[in-house]
């Protein structure tokens, strides 16, 4: 998902910028060919009309798959394309980093809200999109309606293929969380609609612009918000598409958002009581430390473009296990169940627990889970990786690499310890002057990437457009599905009218 981001906004704001710093280093006729071959290429992908998605082309490029027919035979209006060119419509907000749409209210009450913001990214980001991530885009969302000054919202999951019941009429949010402000959206004078994804610098430009953010807030922020919460890290990744503006997780960044949690988003007391169940049959009464292991897939978002070994998450997890005093555990959670053998060898069974979740049978493979299991219920999948993190919070020390299950377990517990796989010193402690924190730019690296993503162009494309298309219509803003759009820098005006 993130991948995708970079694929189409180094298309259009990169590229340029890359081949105008080569000239100037080395102005060549060879250098001049190349650079204006890739920004035609660019160019005609992204802006031309034969591009355009609808559902006579796409059966004609591609081949849908049966979920997607499903989708698209359901009477949600699609039967006739959108009067819009969709391609370019994603890919003008794509390169702006900001996705929504307003509507007003019909009716004028004095005592209706004011302004509702609503929370709904799966207009945009359905396919690909994992649980963890969706979360942390959801967050990204909060954050920005708190710094425009808007109290109230209210938050919309639909149909995301990953853990999303498909259909693009039904909220999957309340499955995993306690729902806000239900229907707020129908009884206000403004509302705004988020689809999508904010990017970091949006985000940092209005945290620093925007005269509705409150003083108090601000100066408890002041130097917290770097960028968004999708992009952040454990350390410093600018050479991996999509994460080179993310900034560093700090235990201030964590504090902040751990408030912003407990306010807007609760679990379900159905997750709750199976969380509670298992903390207190295995957890309860130890000293835990939570290991976090993502394989499968996972490699694809490694800047070495590989999983670390095995044996490294075993032989830094004895580093720190060593380090507690007895009684003492291990929480394994994973997506395989390769590595839950491979601790539970090693540690032996009583050293070692985990929840009964639907996992990948190899630690090295390119399929995540749902690509792996038929007739997976999405609902189930999302419940079990949200159960997973709350356990990790429980724990008092955390090793882990750099995922989303990770950052949300060090954002719902700010005091836990944590130990970043590889980065540990020979007493189990953190090494927070390892000089992977610090790793510069690689050209080389970058410009392997850059030809990537001219490769995954069309495909993402698509992949979005099939979203936008199918989820849409059912926005809280009827304008997203029409196309008309707010950009960042209109919503304080309309706002404030």
């Amino acid at each position: 998902m993130r991948f995708k981001l970079s694929c189409l906004m180094n298309c259009l704001v990169v590229v340029p910028v890359i081949c105008a710093l080569l000239l100037y280093l080395k102005s060549t006729q060879d250098t001049e060919n190349i650079c204006w071959k890739i920004l035609s290429n660019c160019r005609m992908r992204a802006f031309s009309d034969e591009q355009q998605i609808t559902e006579e082309k796409n059966a004609k490029k591609r081949t849908p798959t049966i979920e997607k027919k499903r989708l698209l035979d359901m009477k949600n209006n699609l039967n006739e394309p959108l009067k819009v060119n969709v391609t370019s419509l994603v890919l003008k907000e794509l390169q702006e980093g900001f996705f929504a749409a307003v509507r007003e209210g019909t009716q004028r009450d004095s005592t209706l809200d004011t302004t509702v913001c609503v929370s709904e990214p799966t207009v945009l980001e359905c396919m690909d999109i994992g649980f963890g991530a969706l979360l942390l885009a959801t967050l990204d969302h909060v954050l920005y309606c708190r710094m425009l000054g808007i109290d109230k919202m209210t938050i919309f999951w639909k149909n995301c293929q990953t853990c999303c019941v498909k259909d693009p009429q039904e909220n999957s949010w309340p499955a995993y969380f306690e729902p806000l402000n239900t229907e707020a959206e129908l009884n206000a004078k403004k509302v705004l609609c988020l689809g999508g994804i904010i990017v970091g610098k949006v985000l940092v430009r209005e945290y620093a612009k925007l005269p509705r953010f409150n003083e108090e807030k601000k100066y408890q922020a002041k130097g917290i918000l770097r960028s968004s919460l999708l992009d952040v890290g454990f350390r410093k990744r600018q050479s991996l598409p999509g994460y080179e503006e993310g900034a560093i997780i700090t235990p201030q960044l964590r504090k902040w958002v751990h408030d912003i949690i407990r306010e807007h988003v609760r679990p379900q007391e159905s997750i709750q009581s199976r969380m509670n169940q298992f903390y207190m049959e295995h957890m309860h009464g130890y000293n835990m430390l939570g290991v976090h292991v993502r394989g499968t897939d996972h490699a694809m978002e490694m800047e070495e473009k590989k999983l670390p070994a095995m044996e490294k998450w075993i032989q830094d997890a004895e580093t720190i296990f060593k380090t507690l005093e007895e009684p003492k555990k291990i929480f394994l959670a994973g997506d395989n169940n390769e590595i839950i053998d491979r601790f539970v060898g090693y540690f032996e069974k009583d050293k070692v627990v985990y929840t009964s979740a639907i996992r990948a049978n190899k630690y090295q493979s390119l399929n995540p889970i749902n690509g792996q299991v038929k007739d997976i219920d999405p609902i189930e999948t999302g419940s079990q990786v949200l159960i997973d993190i709350l356990l990790l919070a429980k724990c008092g020390h955390f090793l882990h690499a750099e995922s989303s299950v990770a950052t949300l377990a060090s954002f719902f517990n700010p005091e836990m310890e944590l130990h970043f796989l590889g980065s540990l010193e020979e007493n189990g402690t953190f090494e927070a002057e390892n000089g992977d924190l610090a790793k510069m730019l690689d050209p080389q690296t970058n410009y392997e990437d850059e030809i990537e993503w001219e490769n995954c162009w069309e495909e993402q494309i698509e992949d979005l457009a099939w979203c936008y298309r199918t989820n849409s219509p059912y926005s809280a803003c009827p304008n997203m599905a029409a196309g008309q759009l707010i950009d960042s820098s209109e919503v304080r005006t309309y706002l404030s009218e």
